[in-house]
């Protein structure tokens, strides 16, 4: 993936408008951005610090941060069992606008890194939530306690200033865990509740950033000058649009797996990450500006709640499954292949689009050139 579109805006200080040279250029810019542009304040660290390093730098850290998140979805299982790679496929098929939180620099640092710390944080709380954490963790040393308490305070304030998307449902679900508890008369670890204020405080900082009000000034100057109903409506239509668009196939295949399966317990934590899947979704009825890439976090609570209810497979079923899922990864290898022999002779990268419609435009005939036998083209 190259460089693309904000990419290079990125390379320059927010605060001078000079290009990056070093890394002690970092905060004071990202300080700038957080007053005159959004809150997305560790993200853009993490942004401009690896615009400064060598290409190879974010590709290694970059697949790194991919494997981590899917090993953090298939932790959210209470049994395990060999269905990863599954999950791989689930998200590899039904990622919408692949390439912009994938593999592009600004857009994955923004959504693939950051919704990966909002899993591995939510993890901690859902299992104490579905009851299957470690009920004889020993207290520790002194130093292990103050190690444990700064690990959640800082995990925590990063989830909650991760995007405003993630962070959201992040604060939705920490509500149910705190209900859940008060209702159960469960007593909330100490290291948890800093976690939870840890990350209401990274969540206050996101929100209330002066750059939010610029940005969102400039969004709504430039697409919306119809009244509050008619704008919300129009959002709350967007939203459902966009959802369908994206979601509807991932989604059928959760209810499949949901009314296969028959234990309360499953179904009740499938339905937990479906719901938030569309809360999710429409705390964008709040925001002016409108992209596809936000629905990756969406997915990834879709793939959280397969994850949970896929029964263990074994003998015949489980041969057959292996095959299957072999099968799709040979797609998926085709598909790389194809994808990235089109895109180098169109001067382009390498993407890929989960829609719900046929799409025409793009003409992949002859991405070998030849016919095979004199080496010249048809």
């Amino acid at each position: 993936m190259p460089l693309y579109g904000d990419d290079y805006w990125h390379m320059t200080s927010f605060a001078t408008g000079e290009n990056m040279k070093s890394f002690d250029m970092v905060i004071p810019s990202v300080l700038g951005y957080y007053n005159t542009w959004g809150g997305r304040a560790v993200s853009m660290v993490l942004i401009q610090s690896v615009l400064l390093m060598p290409r190879i730098v974010f590709a290694v850290l970059n697949g790194a941060v991919y494997v981590v998140m899917a090993n953090i979805i298939f932790a959210y299982a209470k049994e395990k069992r060999y269905v990863i790679s599954i999950l791989y496929l689930f998200i590899w098929f039904f990622m919408p606008a692949f390439a912009e939180v994938v593999t592009w620099t600004t857009g994955c640092i923004t959504y693939l890194w950051m919704n990966t710390v909002v899993l591995g944080f939510g993890l901690i709380y859902y299992r104490d939530y579905a009851g299957y954490s470690d009920k004889d963790e020993s207290p520790g040393s002194v130093s292990q306690t103050i190690l444990r308490f700064v690990l959640m305070v800082l995990l925590g304030f990063c989830a909650g200033l991760s995007t405003e998307t993630g962070a959201c449902t992040l604060v939705f679900a920490l509500f149910l865990y705190v209900c859940r508890a008060v209702r159960g008369h469960h007593k909330i670890r100490a290291d948890r509740i800093a976690g939870i204020v840890s990350a209401l405080v990274g969540f206050a900082v996101l929100m209330l950033a002066p750059g939010n009000r610029v940005r969102a000034t400039v969004s709504a100057t430039a697409s919306e000058n119809a009244s509050f109903v008619s704008i919300y409506s129009f959002r709350i239509a967007r939203e459902s649009f966009y959802a369908l668009m994206y979601l509807l196939i991932p989604a059928a295949i959760c209810v499949g797996v949901y009314l296969w399966r028959s234990e309360i317990e499953v179904r009740m934590n499938m339905l937990l990450f479906g719901v938030l899947a569309l809360v999710s979704v429409f705390v964008l009825t709040f925001s002016a500006g409108f992209a596809d890439r936000v629905f990756q976090f969406p997915i990834l609570m879709l793939a959280v709640a397969l994850n949970i209810g896929i029964p263990a497979f074994s003998g015949r079923s489980e041969k057959v499954l292996s095959v299957v899922t072999r099968m799709l990864m040979l797609m998926v290898i085709v598909e790389i292949t194809a994808g990235s022999l089109y895109a180098r002779q169109a001067g382009t990268y390498f993407d890929r689009h989960m829609r719900l419609y046929a799409d025409s435009t793009l003409n992949t005939s002859g991405l070998i050139p030849g016919n095979g036998l004199t080496g010249q083209d048809e």
